[in-house]
């Protein structure tokens, strides 16, 4: 399967690109500003819990959770979970949302 990004013919690139043009616009952007925004207020908040305590907090495995917790959050309007339990995905768990949106997208 073929992405937006490993695209090599510059039409089918360009076809794949004005399907996401609406995602990326402005007004878009905008809109999700606040949920990237809340995303981020949580993780520091964890990270100030957590952190606080004498086990401490990995912070290279909280940045490395923040990007599928943003994400699961745009695409499928539910996080995986990954900032709040400290694991980074439940074992399959992308592999199912992503299947099951791809039926519901092109079924």
């Amino acid at each position: 399967m073929h992405s937006v990004v490993s695209e090599r013919s510059a039409d089918e690139h360009a076809k794949m690109r004005r399907h996401l043009s609406n995602a990326f616009s402005d007004r878009s952007l905008t809109e999700q500003e606040a949920l990237i925004a809340a995303t981020v207020d949580k993780f520091v908040r964890v990270v100030g819990q957590r952190g606080a305590g004498d086990a401490g907090f990995n912070i290279c495995k909280g940045l490395e959770m923040m990007p599928f917790h943003i994400v699961g959050d745009l695409a499928f309007g539910e996080t995986f979970g990954g900032v709040e339990s400290g694991k980074i995905l439940e074992k399959g768990s992308l592999r199912r949302r992503v299947a099951q949106t791809n039926s519901e997208l092109w079924c």
